[in-house]
């Protein structure tokens, strides 16, 4: 589909706008692809800048004759925009109205991204460096991984965003687990979020890891390559489960089998609102990891 196909009228002449508690304007009215635009009649006071609003930023277009027993004195269209800002437009026209109308309601509800206006701008400067380069997600990783030692790894396994689309394509995992583990430990997570690393104190060694809820259902199934994963990061070190959700959510979770089984030995479980995090830390600087975790979700 092409946008243009989209437009029954491209330009109202004469048109009447009002825009919140500015003075009404008189001007015309053009619709393109992505845009409309009231350009207003040049004005005494000097007010006689273009006015364009996208048609994504429409949130419902109403529009009805200034009079229903005269309808060629016109029509009303308004838009209602998804900041609230109020818009009317008096156009002399009954049809043209509709028409525009009609328009502007189609180019506001495509649902395709494919046509949003990103991937039509073009700039119309020279563009010295490129934003898409700007942050390199593998360098960063390996400056964390020198603090981490020799407990992490930088993993590919989620190239193309084909393992979990929530994630990275490069993410922080265990070191002594492959990436068939991973693969594996997606397929028994909610929404394929196998367990990666969200924070490391360089100190006290220990680390904040996050992943999706279980999938163990009412058999309480299991998955051995997903339990090594954890017991990887443990060893002697004490380990807590913290599930985010709220208790009502997670209870009833609980009943359907999403929820952490226990062939994990890990201390708390504990309830607040958000997602599932699993801490692995040492006895000593447990309380360090509790305070910076309520820091963040406050």
């Amino acid at each position: 589909m092409e946008l243009s196909d989209a437009i029954e009228v491209s330009r109202v002449n004469n048109v009447f706008m009002r825009k919140g508690p500015r003075p009404l304007q008189v001007g015309s009215l053009v619709l393109i692809g992505h845009h409309l635009i009231f350009s207003p009649v040049p004005s005494c006071d000097g007010n006689s800048d273009d006015f364009w609003l996208l048609h994504r930023a429409v949130d419902r277009v109403l529009y009805e004759p200034v009079s229903k027993e005269r309808p060629s004195k016109g029509g009303l269209l308004v838009l209602k925009c998804k900041n609230f800002m109020i818009i009317v437009f008096e156009i002399p026209n009954w049809d043209e109205c509709q028409a525009a109308a009609r328009s502007i309601e189609t180019l506001s509800n495509i649902n395709s991204c494919d046509h949003d206006y990103p991937f039509y701008y073009r700039c119309s400067f020279q563009v010295l460096d490129d934003g898409w380069k700007a942050f390199d997600s593998e360098e960063e990783f390996a400056r964390l991984i020198v603090r981490c030692g020799d407990a992490f790894r930088i993993s590919s396994v989620n190239e193309g965003f084909k393992v979990c689309p929530s994630y990275p394509e490069k993410v922080i995992v265990p070191k002594g687990i492959g990436d068939d583990y991973l693969r594996i430990s997606a397929t028994f997570r909610d929404g394929s979020r196998f367990p990666v690393l969200s924070y490391f104190h360089k100190h006290t060694k220990s680390c904040i890891l996050r992943c999706g809820q279980p999938l163990i259902g009412p058999t309480n199934r299991r998955c051995k390559e997903d339990e090594n994963i954890l017991k990887s990061l443990l060893n002697h070190n004490r380990g807590t489960i913290i599930d985010t959700r709220a208790i009502q959510i997670a209870q009833n979770a609980r009943s359907k089998g999403h929820f952490e089984g226990i062939a994990i030995k890990l201390s708390v479980i504990d309830f607040t609102n958000g997602c599932l995090w699993i801490f692995c830390c040492h006895n000593h600087c447990f309380e360090i990891l509790i305070a910076f975790y309520l820091v963040m979700v406050a």
